[in-house]
């Protein structure tokens, strides 16, 4: 049998080639679901005893808290790591799969650091060259040469995009809202010299969508949250040290080598591959790290420690923290000891399996706290870090329902005539799957049962006389369901029409022009329109992602008063029910009990959820008890 080359990811057939990544034309290795499951739950472990072994080091050579340096290591190390020995597993099994080929690894573009992990992870998910380069670092520990690819254009495009794709985000803010926010930070950057004098101010950043609302409540002043000005973080952005690098990620290796091998060798992988692995994992990480994680670390961090200096006696509270700023404030609080407060920015948390999401390992681990839309507790594992979940009313679905319900229905009832009976929403597919992203993100493992998903639906309605408008999320998707969505076309003629134009989240114009919203998924769209009171389905037949143990009752709930369904017949059958008498549908009592029981757990809202925060607010302007040190 002639040689054939490994390849990250086909589009087509290519003659001598073999693709690790599934396509719709090419079959590459899939994992089952059951299977990522299972590694999703192995990997905290593993970074556990990468970061026990690295994170001292960091420390120490960086002449910075071990607090603080663990906020570092941890967003570095976490997604590098992940997406080594994901693909080490997958060229594992393909090798196994293809004992009797002559194989080889076909060479790719020598890769460069990104400037941000936000930068690696989207190479990671989406370019196929990318991938091919750390297919090169590997093949040497299964005995795999490297060569130049056998045909005239290697299959290596960068990843696709669509230059219209925009996010669009409803924040639910009246136009006198805007007016009064203008002026509060207005005010705010007048009296900014008297800001530290002030008691009981909370320093807070990065709020996302519940900004506008805690503004309008007035939350933002004294004896409430003051936002930090990040901007001055974390300064010039230092050059690579090599001598670092090689000390803190190389040189540890002898304390995390055996755990690495373990997790392989519990994945299936042979005991020589095994072996070689760790080392080169250690090299990766050396040579990736973004600069802005390690070398950058202590004048960024210093600065943030100047910034949180007069609230050093408070907690710290955000939505969500990145690589280029926010994280530094993190850091920083953690080292001068500091609690700190996280607040749920997404509607997936709580309600799903935590072991399939990438907060278990990457966001959680930073926080004291976290205010929860509505759950009040954490796993088994996670509680046991001391991380404490604090329910409280939403304010983003709780100020804006009344503006949504007004933007997304427009002015008629449930049964005025629209052009089409539903808006489907479908999910974004990653061509590669984005390293430590759990089971959030669809992984082309999945790609088929996706595949058949949509035709099904799509061949479905068109059958029962139901009229799809689709809005894809990405042009990355759209190129990797090619031949699904043109026979999505062909099978759904008259009663399909997919839309060429992309955005993320909910399109006034698209809602008011359809009966029903249909999702894959319980997202945040989904407590959205719950919440404003706007119709609203979900297709989900759990192989993207499953719930948690504390959900399955009010799951089954929604499945019972036809919200929530396995599959396509399902949803046709319960949506012809409602298109024929949506006001009783809407108002069918054992539907309102069970809307209002998932909302208070995963969506509370509530006309006094200022109060609520207001109270929380003034909780945490006085001196907190002394706790004991959480585990990492």
């Amino acid at each position: 049998m002639p040689d054939r080359a490994i390849v990250a990811l086909l589009r087509r057939q290519v003659p001598g080639c073999v693709a690790l990544f599934p396509s719709e034309a090419v079959e590459g290795i899939a994992l089952p679901i059951s299977e990522l499951t299972a590694q999703a739950r192995a990997f905290p472990a593993l970074y556990t005893a990468i970061l026990d072994a690295v994170s001292p080091v960091m420390a120490d050579r960086l002449g910075i808290p071990l607090e603080a340096a663990s906020v570092f290591s941890r967003k570095a190390v976490v997604p590098l790591a992940n997406f080594v020995l994901d693909r080490a597993i997958r060229l594992d099994r393909l090798l196994k799969k293809r004992r009797d080929a002559d194989l080889f690894v076909a060479q790719g573009p020598s890769p460069r650091p990104p400037d941000t992990i936000t930068e690696f992870m989207t190479l990671a998910g989406s370019s196929a060259s990318f991938n091919q380069s750390l297919l090169c670092l590997l093949a040497p520990a299964w005995g795999l040469e490297c060569r130049p690819f056998p045909h005239d254009e290697a299959p290596f495009a960068p990843p696709r995009s669509d230059a219209r794709f925009q996010n669009f985000n409803l924040t639910g803010s009246s136009a006198l809202d805007k007016v009064q926010k203008r002026l509060q930070r207005l005010a705010g950057g007048a009296l900014a010299g008297l800001r530290a004098a002030w008691r009981g101010r909370i320093p807070a950043f990065a709020m996302e969508y519940h900004s506008d609302a805690l503004e309008a409540a007035g939350l933002f002043g004294r004896n409430g949250l003051v936002r930090l000005d990040l901007s001055g973080l974390p300064g010039p952005v230092a050059a690579p040290d090599a001598s670092l690098r090689r000390r803190v990620f190389e040189e540890t290796l002898p304390s995390y080598s055996a755990s690495v091998k373990g997790f392989l060798k519990d994945a299936g992988v042979d005991d020589r591959p095994a072996a070689a692995v760790p080392a080169m994992l250690a090299g990766f990480l050396a040579f990736m790290a973004p600069a802005r994680l390690l070398e950058t670390v202590p004048e960024g961090l210093r600065r943030a420690q100047v910034l949180l200096r007069p609230y050093a006696d408070r907690p710290l509270v955000l939505s969500q923290f990145d690589e280029r700023r926010g994280i530094f404030a993190v850091a920083a609080a953690r080292g001068m000891g500091m609690d700190v407060i996280g607040c749920q920015h997404g509607g997936g948390y709580g309600q799903f399996d935590l072991d399939q999401m990438c907060s278990r390992s990457i966001e959680f681990p930073a926080f004291d706290r976290f205010i929860t839309w509505g759950w009040n507790r954490f796993p088994e594992g996670i509680a046991e870090r001391g991380i404490e979940a604090v329910p409280l009313p939403v304010p983003w679905l709780s100020h804006g329902a009344r503006v949504w319900r007004r933007e997304f229905r427009g002015s008629g009832g449930y049964g005025t005539a629209r052009d089409y009976d539903v808006l489907f929403l479908c999910d974004r597919v990653s061509p590669c799957g984005q390293p430590a992203m759990g089971l959030e993100v669809i992984r082309t493992d999945l790609l088929r049962e996706h595949a058949s998903l949509l035709k099904g639906l799509v061949a479905e309605a068109s059958r029962r006389g139901i009229s799809i408008l689709h809005k894809p999320y990405t042009q990355e998707t759209v190129t990797l369901l090619e031949g699904t969505f043109e026979e999505m076309e062909r099978v759904g003629g008259s009663h399909y029409t997919r839309l060429r134009h992309l955005n993320k989240g909910l399109d006034p114009d698209l809602m008011r022009k359809c009966r029903m919203l249909l999702l894959m998924r319980p997202s945040t769209s989904f407590q959205q329109c719950l919440a404003a009171e706007v119709p609203v389905m979900v297709l989900w037949p759990r192989h993207i992602i499953g719930e948690s143990p504390s959900s399955r009752r009010v799951f089954s709930e929604l499945e019972s008063c036809g919200i929530l369904h396995h599959d396509p017949a399902g949803f046709c059958e319960a949506y012809l029910r409602f298109r024929a008498a949506p006001d009783d549908w809407m108002r069918e009592p054992r539907r309102v009990k069970a809307v209002r029981r998932f909302l208070r757990q995963y969506g509370w809202t509530r006309p006094d959820w200022k109060e609520h925060w207001a109270r929380f607010l003034a909780s945490l302007s006085k001196p907190a008890p002394s706790s004991p040190p959480r585990r990492a």
